[in-house]
């Protein structure tokens, strides 16, 4: 079960294709502020984008990884959004590696020129129904370097607790480890992945 393209009220949620959209990744990665907060280099080249990218293929039924696209940037609203061509960023919902049979983990990045705009939560929010709608989950967890209050920000609007805290991915890297629910889709709302309500919140 391949995951499926997800629609907010603003954004488009594609399947990743690494194939396809190595191009607009290895673009997010050369944006310093972008990967300042990855804890490994930026992909050098193609090759390294789609071997970044392996995991895709090996996520168990339902889950994956997302490429945010607008819908229709020629007619989008450019009051909130330059309307550049390319990725607005990437989410996932994957086994977390140091724990395969647990929730899993979310994951948000979006290209520097949209932060501030409600974006990531708005994917986010999709996601997590789609985990609860399709996969069958009512929690998951997120990662997120303790130094990145943004991200934190952004953890805490889903609606996630704080577990606990550790250097997983090594010496000198402290993330802190939150649990977010996957709240069940509320009655009288839009189709799956849409979005109600303020789309900025």
């Amino acid at each position: 079960m391949p995951v499926p393209p997800l629609r907010t009220a603003r954004l488009r949620l594609d399947p990743v294709d690494p194939e396809r959209d190595a191009a607009d990744l290895a673009r997010l990665w050369a944006d310093p502020r972008f990967s300042a907060f990855e804890i490994s280099d930026p992909p050098a080249d193609r090759a390294q984008v789609l071997q970044r990218f392996g995991w895709v293929d090996r996520m168990p039924p339902g889950l994956g990884g997302w490429v945010l696209r607008w819908p229709d940037p020629a007619g989008s609203d450019r009051s909130w959004h330059p309307g550049r061509p390319g990725l607005v960023g990437r989410v996932s919902l994957r086994q977390w590696e140091h724990d395969p049979a647990g929730p899993p983990e979310l994951g948000w990045h979006l290209a520097p020129a949209y932060w501030g705009r409600g974006l990531a939560t708005e994917a986010m929010t999709a996601v997590l129904e789609h985990a609860r709608t399709v996969v069958g989950l009512d929690r998951t967890i997120a990662l997120v370097r303790v130094d990145n209050r943004p991200s934190r920000a952004v953890a805490e609007r889903l609606g996630g607790v704080v577990r606990d805290q550790g250097e997983w991915y090594g010496p000198g890297w402290t993330f802190v480890r939150y649990d977010v629910p996957a709240p069940a889709r509320t009655s009288g709302g839009g189709p799956p992945g849409s979005m109600g309500g303020d789309p900025m919140a």
